[in-house]
């Protein structure tokens, strides 16, 4: 027969202790030794009821603790125990792992964060410390769909916000090279969605590996309810990876221009011409080669790369170059030829993805060593207006 039992203020406490100091594990230990053959009335605490069937077929010889875990949080949410932000936030620092020593991953719905377990984070260096958690994120499917197959996986950063921040982070130092996500993005001018090469791909995923953990919360709710739990977290952490739903994080901006920088480099690099069925080509000497046989442009800036270079030289005081629209209007067909391309230090800074004047342009410039030198430093604007007046002036 099943015995109810109210649990008096004494027994309360102790249970709460239980929860808050030794985790989970301890936590379902506690009801299985000392609430053996006991349902809780709901009415009470509304937590673990069915510990004392799983009791009674041993359940000591499952060693894994996040079984328990993955029952602890399927029983409260089944009666409907509403845990506070903070017990959640600590509830996941301690279901910690390592991402190489975590075998399964929960096929529902709920709450994930990424903690920072290397020696010295990029850029952010000292900043971010060792067991900080970096980023809090939702899934309305599974952790295994979204951690497993997604955020730790080769090729999926066109989908993981978590590696577009991290390749970005990795970018200059590991020498990862980004490009555009698909050629409808190209197309359609969705320049934030930028992926990274195969090779870049496969060490961005090798850094993840090794230096984060994760953790999860099963919480299958509605998707209202799920944001709005992410969002509590976010706001109660401020991890220095979410810039969505986080105005207190202090790297917000840092990390949003090192993501613009890769961006702008991934759609400046590639026409569509060298997108082929979404996929870009990956080595080098054949992009080189396609370019540069592809842009329509490309002859027509090297006849002028020479009087460019020396505008570049004396452009602390604005330089003034006159084109002709024959040069041109023979070349293109475009209703409007001017443009704006900005350096800065050796890298174009602005968006030309829908430019084919300029993205020629930067090309030919890029390939240029004395131009190099000139603009590895520095802010550098070029404008031509449709007048073919090119105007060269360093910032």
């Amino acid at each position: 027969m099943i015995k109810y039992y109210e649990l008096n203020k004494n027994e309360t406490q102790k249970l709460n202790l239980v929860k808050i100091n030794m985790g989970t594990t301890a936590y379902c230990h506690f009801f299985i030794s000392n609430y053996n053959y006991i349902f809780f009335n709901p009415e009470s605490l509304k937590v673990i009821t069915f510990l004392f069937f799983f009791h009674n077929i041993k359940l000591s010889f499952i060693t894994n603790k996040y079984f328990y875990a993955r029952l602890f949080d399927s029983l409260l949410n089944h009666f409907g125990y509403i845990m506070t932000t903070i017990e959640i936030i600590d509830l996941l620092r301690k279901r910690e792992l390592e991402f190489t020593k975590t075998i399964t991953f929960s096929k529902l719905p709920g709450i994930y964060a990424l903690f920072f377990i290397g020696d010295s984070f990029p850029i952010l260096g000292k900043d971010v410390k060792k067991r900080q958690i970096i980023y809090i994120g939702k899934t309305e499917s599974s952790q295994e769909k979204r951690d497993a197959k997604t955020h730790f996986t080769d090729g999926k950063t066109g989908s993981s916000t978590v590696r577009k921040s991290i390749g970005s982070l990795l970018h200059k130092s590991k020498k990862l090279n980004p490009i555009p996500r698909n050629l409808s993005d190209y197309e359609e001018g969705r320049f934030s969605m930028f992926k990274f090469d195969t090779t870049s791909e496969k060490v961005i995923t090798d850094w993840m590996k090794n230096n984060l953990a994760l953790s999860f919360y099963e919480y299958p709710q509605s998707s209202s309810e799920i944001e709005k739990l992410e969002t509590e977290l976010i706001a109660e952490l401020n991890p220095i990876l979410n810039i969505a739903k986080n105005p207190n994080n202090l790297f917000k901006n840092q990390l949003a221009s090192l993501r613009k920088e890769c961006a702008t480099i991934a759609f400046n690099k590639y026409s569509p011409a060298i997108i082929q069925k979404g996929e870009i080509l990956q080595n080098k000497k054949q992009i080189e080669s396609e370019m540069k046989s592809s842009g329509k442009y490309v002859d027509l800036w090297i006849q002028h790369r020479t009087s460019i270079t020396n505008c570049l030289k004396n452009a602390s005081t604005p330089q003034l170059l006159l084109l002709k629209s024959d040069d041109f209007s023979s070349t293109g067909n475009r209703k409007s030829y001017s443009f704006n391309l900005e350096f800065k230090n050796g890298i174009v800074s602005n968006n030309i993805g829908g430019s084919a004047v300029a993205r020629d342009l930067a090309y030919v410039l890029e390939k240029s060593t004395d131009v190099k030198v000139i603009i590895k430093s520095g802010h550098y604007k070029i404008n031509m207006n449709n007048s073919f007046q090119l105007k060269i002036t360093k910032l």
